[in-house]
């Protein structure tokens, strides 16, 4: 068993009477507030005008959103459009899944849009946005890990994560397969009740390593995350997944 591991949230939702409280939306609210407080900073110093920027971020914001849900349910459809899943969840945003090439993509024309209604060259704004964008990603990421839906390969390190038994595939095959490569990430056992999941060897967080792939069946509107996991009498070991702001 892994004598040390980083332990993922217990919960992701609390209750305000019947107001649900999500994490991954409030990692969200908070990367957007920070990338438009550092946009701001930054707008200012290039001599802009510093209402401009919560203006144009009121276009961006929408356009970004919805870029990067569509982006996320055209690359993994088959989590809401294959038989036996629920199409009506492509719209629950809340159980995570933004594609960040869509959402920069769609923002962009957002921006684009709050830029010309201002009278407001889109290069220099996109000059004062651009930390601003990589900062509110940083931030956000935190949703995913709230939510359990995105982590690495199989590892026995002790910065390896451990993912619930609900945040992945219960049925998989026989760990190790004959033919998976020696150059791939190690697996540790595990008690039956638990993952350890995480970063390979060489420090990065591999997100797509493990065959085959399958849709976490325990959650259908989590995120869009592909996931691999394997099992054997013993123990579990869960492993990549592409899910939340990508």
């Amino acid at each position: 068993m892994e004598l040390a591991y980083i332990p993922s949230p217990s919960q992701g939702v609390w209750h305000i009477g019947p107001i649900p409280i999500r994490a991954y939306a409030l990692c969200i609210l908070a990367g957007i507030a920070a990338a438009l407080w550092l946009t701001r900073r930054r707008w200012v110093k290039l001599g802009g005008n510093p209402d401009d920027v919560l203006d144009i971020t009121l276009w961006a914001v929408p356009f970004g959103i919805v870029g990067g849900r569509l982006y996320h349910v055209i690359t993994d459809p088959e989590l809401y459009f294959k038989a036996g899943e629920q199409p009506i969840r492509a719209l629950y945003i809340w159980d995570g899944g933004l594609g960040i090439w869509g959402a920069v993509a769609l923002g962009a024309v957002g921006a684009w849009i709050g830029c010309r209604r201002k009278g407001v060259p889109l290069a220099g704004f996109a000059d004062a946005l651009a930390p601003g964008l990589i900062l509110a990603q940083a931030i956000g990421r935190w949703g995913n890990y709230f939510n359990q839906e995105l982590y690495g390969d199989p590892t026995k390190l002790p910065w390896g994560l451990l993912i619930d038994p609900a945040h992945r595939p219960p049925a998989t095959p026989a760990w190790p397969p004959t033919s998976r490569p020696s150059s791939t990430s190690r697996c540790g056992t595990s008690a039956a009740s638990s993952c350890c999941c995480g970063p390979t060897a060489g420090g990065a967080c591999t997100p797509r390593g493990c065959s085959p792939c399958t849709p976490p069946p325990t959650r259908p509107g989590a995120a869009g995350s592909r996931r691999c996991a394997t099992t054997t009498p013993t123990g579990s070991w869960g492993s990549g997944s592409t899910t939340g702001p990508r």
